[in-house]
C-alpha cells in the first residue's frame, strides 16, 4: 500500500514517526517543530487513517509494518530512526523485529508488545453516531460526540478526522474497518526473534499502558531497551510534554 506522507526538515538523518490509533502524521506537531531543524522527518498517515488508502480486510501489524517498509523503499532510505506511539509503537516494533537491519534505532512511546483489553468503545460509539447522523457542521458533530466522549481534548483530537462531503460531514478515518479488526489492533504478533539495536521506551508517568509486568517481554524482544518515564504525563506524553520528549529523542539518536 502506498502511504500518504509529509516531510519536514532537510538536515540530519531520517527520523520516521508513526502515529497512533485515530491519528495521522500531523499528531506530532509539537515535537516535530522542535526536531525539524536537526533531522529529516518523515510523517506518514497509516492505512485507514488520514489521507492514506483504506483496506477493509487487513489492519494487522505485519501489513502496516510492510507499508512503512514500502515507503522507505520509495524514498530510497536504507535505514531510519523509527519512533512510534501507541498503535504506531506496535507497528515500529513489528518492523524492527522483522527487518532489524532497516532500523537504526527505535523509540517506542507508551505501548508494550502485548495484547490490551478493549479501550475504545466510547470512541467507536461516537464515531458511529456522527457517521449515521451526517451532521452539517462541526459544532453539530461535536454535540453528537459529547455523550460518548466526555473529555474535551479527546473530542478535539477525534474531530480532526472530520471532513466535509457532498452529503454532510463524515469521517476520513476508516472507523468501520478499525472497529471490525479491533482484535488485531489490540493484540501483538508473536515473535521468536529479537531486535538487538538501540532502543528506548518512553512511558507516561500517569499512564497505565506499560507496567512492570511488561519488562520481561520487552527485554526478551529488545535486549538493549532502556526505559524513561515522563513525569506528569499520560498516554499522550508527546502532546503533553513535547519539549522533554523531543530532547530525549534527540539525545537518544545522537548517542547512537
Amino acid at each position: 500500500m502506498e502511504l500518504y506522507y509529509r516531510t519536514q526538515g532537510d538536515l540530519g538523518e531520517p527520523l520516521l514517526i508513526i502515529h497512533g490509533l485515530f491519528g495521522d502524521g500531523l499528531n506530532w506537531g509539537g515535537v516535530s517543530r522542535l526536531l525539524r531543524d536537526d533531522f529529516h522527518l518523515i510523517l506518514p498517515d497509516m492505512r485507514n487513517h488520514g489521507r492514506s488508502p483504506h483496506d477493509d480486510n487487513d489492519c494487522s501489524y505485519p501489513a502496516m509494518a510492510a507499508d512503512v517498509l514500502a515507503l522507505m523503499d520509495r524514498l530510497e532510505l536504507d535505514q531510519v530512526q523509527l519512533v512510534g506511539h501507541s498503535m504506531g509503537g506496535k507497528i515500529a516494533m513489528a518492523l524492527a523485529l522483522q527487518h532489524p537491519h532497516r532500523v537504526q534505532g527505535l523509540t517506542v512511546v507508551d505501548i508494550a508488545p502485548k495484547k490490551y483489553p478493549v479501550r475504545h468503545r466510547d470512541v467507536f460509539a461516537g464515531l458511529q453516531a456522527v457517521a449515521e447522523a451526517r451532521p452539517e457542521s462541526r459544532q453539530e458533530a461535536e454535540a453528537l460526540l459529547r455523550p460518548h466522549i466526555e473529555t474535551t481534548a479527546v473530542r478535539t483530537f477525534i474531530l480532526k478526522n472530520l471532513e466535509r462531503t457532498d452529503t454532510g460531514f463524515d469521517w476520513r478515518v476508516n472507523w468501520r474497518a478499525l472497529y471490525e479488526r479491533y482484535d488485531e489492533l489490540a493484540d501483538f504478533p508473536a515473535f521468536d526473534t529479537a531486535y538487538e539495536g538501540p532502543c528506548q521506551f518512553l512511558v507516561g508517568g500517569d499512564s497505565d499502558y506499560v507496567t512492570r509486568d511488561d519488562q520481561a517481554e520487552i527485554s526478551r524482544l529488545f535486549p538493549q531497551a532502556r526505559g524513561r518515564v515522563v513525569g506528569g504525563a499520560g498516554h499522550w506524553l508527546h502532546a503533553e510534554k513535547p519539549e522533554l520528549v523531543a530532547r530525549w529523542i534527540q539525545d537518544f539518536v545522537e548517542a547512537g
